[in-house]
């Protein structure tokens, strides 16, 4: 799923295309993951010295809008109805999403 993102001053969408939710985003300046196989991780991401920029979605019910967990950069999410908890806290972000640096 992850993809090179160049230099630039437009706007970064995510999800635009893509039937169903996501739990975390995170912007590398590195390639993460290698290869045919994908082990899905079990715990929360975490921020490192690659980490530009990474959501969690654990803000309130109906967020719209979602800082930069790292603190790495003035970057904010802006989507649509946000994280969503039904008894045992489930967060999801309804797509598409926007990435907008302020």
């Amino acid at each position: 799923m992850g993809s090179l993102i160049k230099n630039s001053t437009a706007d970064v969408r995510v999800g635009g295309n893509l039937a169903g939710a996501v739990d975390e985003v995170r912007i590398s300046d590195v390639a993460r993951y290698s290869g045919s196989t994908y082990t899905e991780p079990t715990s929360p991401l975490t921020c490192d010295e690659h980490t530009r920029a990474l959501w969690h979605f654990d803000e309130f019910e109906g967020a719209t809008v979602f800082h930069d967990t790292c603190g790495t950069a003035d970057n904010v999410l802006v989507g649509y109805n946000g994280a969503h908890a039904e008894g045992v806290p489930v967060h999801r972000i309804y797509l598409p999403l926007t990435i907008r640096q302020y």
